[in-house]
């Protein structure tokens, strides 16, 4: 479970009155905090055990590879070109604007 979401669900069982039984008096505040954190993940850990699972996920692998090296080639190569081109345009604006004279 991502922090925020641990964060999150804290406040909203703080906030509605969730911890009302906690008596200080029975221990430190840090042993409460750590347990209702602890709780939280097995909170999560089950709701994530019940929703249902991809077929990718249960361990089940496809027969062959679906991706092609050649495309993946192509994709890289294009979007490295791509990104060059950019970098070329970007350029040429900076030094264009070097070469002007400035304004008055």
């Amino acid at each position: 479970m991502p922090f925020h979401e641990l964060a999150w669900e804290f406040a909203l069982r703080f906030l509605r009155g969730d911890f009302k039984n906690a008596e200080p008096g029975k221990g430190r505040f840090r042993d409460f905090l750590k347990r209702a954190v602890y709780h939280l993940m097995v909170d999560y850990q089950w709701a994530r055990r019940a929703q249902p699972r991809r077929i990718g996920e249960a361990g089940i692998e496809p027969a062959g590879d679906p991706w092609e090296p050649d495309l993946d080639c192509q994709f890289l190569a294009s979007w490295r070109d791509q990104l060059l081109a950019r970098a070329r345009a970007a350029l040429d604006q900076v030094l264009k604007r070097r070469r002007q004279p400035p304004s008055a």
